[in-house]
């Protein structure tokens, strides 16, 4: 309905803030939002080679997100130092980043649409997986626009089947040392791009400019 609503709300706003995949939708003066999260809240937990010998790839989805892709490319993979772990079934926010700080890698989204609205950037598991030390990955088209409007994006832009598959092998012949440092790029993306402090200054100077210019 965003015809209809943008008729009611487009004579009587100055800007209007869009998650990504409802950017080009006719809403007047577009500013495209991203959600922070407390990362004091949620601390992360690096790979550890002497509690175990396998890393853990893990898929939680909140709703249908590509399991069968997933699923097909995890099956293909050459290496085999790895657990796969998914689980459908929702549960609190509290026990979701509980089982998500129990892997490695996290695979967010691999579904090019949903409900026939194509998706072009990833959900806030994402970043909260992130926040807990985990390399990320995700279906991602939007991924050069991400980082010219937020910075340097540390999740791992997953766009097809075959780049999934060959993400997962390339880091799973990681050297252990060199793939701690990547689950902290995860974590200093965050950090630097959806903590409550950065999206507040976001917002901050998004309204004094519209202060400036009334």
């Amino acid at each position: 309905n965003s015809k209809k609503l943008n008729k009611i709300f487009n004579p009587i706003v100055d800007v209007t803030f869009s998650g990504g995949d409802v950017l080009g939708m006719g809403a007047k003066n577009e500013i495209w939002v991203q959600p922070a999260i407390d990362i004091n809240k949620i601390q992360p937990s690096y790979f550890n080679p002497e509690s175990k010998d396998k890393a853990i790839i893990a898929h939680y989805p909140s709703r249908k997100k590509g399991y069968l892709i997933i699923k097909d490319v995890i099956s293909k993979l050459k290496r085999k130092n790895f657990i796969f772990k998914y689980d459908p079934i929702n549960v609190s926010w509290e026990n979701n980043l509980k089982r998500m700080s129990q892997c490695d890698i996290y695979i967010e989204e691999m579904n090019p649409e949903q409900n026939g609205i194509p998706l072009h950037i990833f959900g806030i598991q994402a970043i909260e997986a992130a926040a807990l030390g985990k390399v990320v990955c995700s279906r991602f088209p939007m991924f050069n626009e991400y980082e010219k409007t937020f910075g340097s994006c540390g999740l791992i832009p997953t766009n097809t089947p075959e780049i999934l598959r060959d993400t997962l092998e390339n880091i799973l012949s990681m050297a252990d040392l060199d793939f701690i440092e990547l689950q902290k790029k995860s974590r200093e993306w965050v950090i630097n791009c959806h903590s409550y402090n950065v999206i507040g200054e976001r917002f901050k100077n998004i309204f004094e400019d519209i202060r400036r210019k009334k």
